[in-house]
């Protein structure tokens, strides 16, 4: 440990010299100077720790000499005694202390006196110290828990911003489970009600046309069934119950195709151009359904440019390893890592304002003129992509444009089937040869399909539940040809019916027709003539279905 040091500064070289030697003994190093200059001109390169300074000096004042010394930095700690046999008085003393002396000693002085005071100023010095080392640590000490404090705040806040997030995706996803569940409720009823009506109004414009006349009246109630009906799958759409028949598919045909029908839908003015990828995008999914994304997309852009522009279709290949750095709406944690086929639709109206892009994918959310959409646009895209285990990036570059990303999982060495939607004409010339076992609980909907079925001269049986079916086709498997079946039935539904059918018979025809969320797809894994009609469907397109299955299928006695 270093010496402790002292300065003693004293006119009087006896004492000097007495006070040097007794310090010293004590183990002090001790400076020494006779003057107030030559104090100062040693404590260029000094600092002592305590000075013992006369008052009354040949040049300096001491009082004056302690204020002096201490406006040097490098002393503002140091400690001062000042001494005198003379100038005792209080208000000498007084002075002294209030110049930044410790202590005003009246000489003569003991030396033990002396040097227990300077003792004593060490030991003040060493709490000092102390103290300061303690203040520093805790400052120190301070600045890391206000460190770790700030961290753990900012952890909290981000913490409560997921949460809350998580709260509002659950409330979202409780609000949408809760409309599904409404949707879902009142969709096979209403649905069937549609049905009702528009094969009724399928059979009087057969008459009417059979006289030679057109009602277009009919036309009105078609067109309003099929307004109902594009409500009800909307509804059912976003809230991600939609019937689904699911084939592996070729992505890169239905987009060629859709393509070319999307120039139908915008202005001449509005130019479409599609850059599909070089790479075979095999994609499991409803071909209906997602053309009907890609067309909402296409009248999306279109709307938004108003009146003229470009909009560019694109499709690839992408490989997603980590979490996605883009702005994701249609998913609410991080999309899972694998292999996507991407549909990228872009327009060039500018970009979505900021203050409703959290809100485009919410139903009924439309910034368009009443009567001119009902929200549910982008709110089906959302809820289809997702129905496929898919997801939705949007990247918007202010003033320029938007587009829209649909992520669809790719999968790789399967062999995609034609499963485009497309336009036939009916052709029963067959129909006579076979037998159609129709099953339907609601009467009415039983009756529209038999006597459709009737008049295009197919031979009908039918069934009110999916027990009586199954009695049904046990004692007549030999002479029925396709089975027309609801999905929704009490006590034994139509999959469930189907089931018990194809252990009969694995490979007979089924169609299914069906006004609720009900996924076929395992269905699927049996014969390839499996289909869906999504009620309420036009009549002329049942019979087109059904034909164009019954064409494909080996006769009853063959299977």
């Amino acid at each position: 440990m270093p010496l402790r040091s002292v300065m003693v500064v004293d006119d009087n070289t006896d004492m000097l010299h007495v006070y040097a030697r007794v310090l010293a003994q004590e183990g002090f190093e001790v400076f020494t100077a006779a003057t107030g200059n030559e104090c100062l001109e040693q404590l260029a390169t000094i600092h002592p720790e305590i000075f013992l300074m006369d008052v009354v000096l040949p040049d300096w004042n001491g009082i004056d000499l302690v204020r002096e010394i201490k406006r040097r930095p490098e002393l503002a700690n140091s400690m001062f005694v000042l001494l005198s046999g003379l100038l005792t008085d209080s208000d000498h003393k007084i002075k002294g202390l209030e110049a930044g002396a410790m202590d005003y000693m009246a000489r003569p002085i003991p030396n033990k006196e002396l040097v227990a005071k300077v003792k004593s100023l060490i030991n003040v010095m060493d709490y000092q110290d102390s103290l300061l080392e303690l203040s520093k640590e805790l400052d120190q000490r301070v600045t890391e828990r206000t460190r770790e404090l700030e961290e753990t705040i900012a952890t909290l806040q981000r913490e409560i911003e997921n949460r809350t997030k998580l709260e509002q995706q659950f409330r979202q996803a409780q609000k949408m489970e809760a409309v599904g569940t409404l949707a879902g409720g009142i969709a096979h009823d209403f649905n069937n009600i549609l049905q009702i009506i528009s094969g009724n109004a399928y059979f009087r414009s057969r008459k009417d046309s059979a006289r030679g006349e057109h009602s277009p009246e009919i036309d009105q109630i078609q067109e309003a069934v099929e307004r109902g009906a594009n409500l009800t799958q909307g509804l059912l759409a976003f809230s991600r119950k939609q019937t689904l028949n699911m084939h592996h598919l070729d992505l890169n045909k239905l987009i060629s195709q859709s393509v070319k029908l999307g120039r139908r839908l915008v202005e001449e003015s509005v130019s479409i151009s599609a850059e599909l990828c070089s790479d075979t995008l095999v994609v499991m999914a409803d071909a209906g359904l997602i053309q009907q994304v890609f067309f909402n997309l296409i009248t999306n852009a279109r709307d938004a440019m108003k009146s003229s522009g470009t909009i560019t279709v694109r499709t690839s290949l992408e490989i997603i390893e980590d979490t996605v750095e883009h702005f994701c709406l249609a998913l609410p944690g991080p999309p899972p890592p694998g292999n996507y086929a991407v549909i990228r639709v872009t327009d060039t109206a500018g970009g979505i304002p900021k203050e409703i892009i959290e809100h485009i994918f919410d139903p009924f959310f439309t910034t368009k003129e009443n009567g001119k959409g009902t929200g549910l646009g982008l709110a089906m895209i959302h809820g289809t992509v997702v129905q496929h285990q898919g997801f939705i990036l949007v990247y918007i570059v202010a003033d320029v444009g938007t587009t829209f990303c649909i992520y669809l999982p790719h999968y790789a060495d399967v062999d995609a089937r034609d499963h485009v939607p497309v336009c036939m004409d009916v052709a029963t010339e067959n129909s006579e040869k076979h037998t159609i076992l129709v099953v339907e609980d609601d009467k009415n909907v039983r009756d529209l399909a038999e006597m459709a079925l009737s008049n295009s001269g197919y031979r009908v049986m039918s069934a009110e539940s999916g027990k009586r079916a199954v009695e049904l086709f046990r004692n007549h498997h030999d002479t029925i040809s396709l089975i027309l079946i609801d999905v929704v039935m009490p006590e034994m539904n139509g999959q469930e019916a189907v089931q018990r059918i194809r252990e009969i018979n694995p490979d007979i025809p089924c169609m299914f027709m069906s006004g609720y969320g009900a996924d076929i797809s395992n269905l699927h894994d049996g014969p390839e003539y499996t289909a869906v009609m999504r009620k309420p469907f036009n009549l002329s397109d049942l019979l087109v279905k059904i034909n164009d299955i019954l064409e494909l299928a080996p006769p009853p006695r063959n299977r």
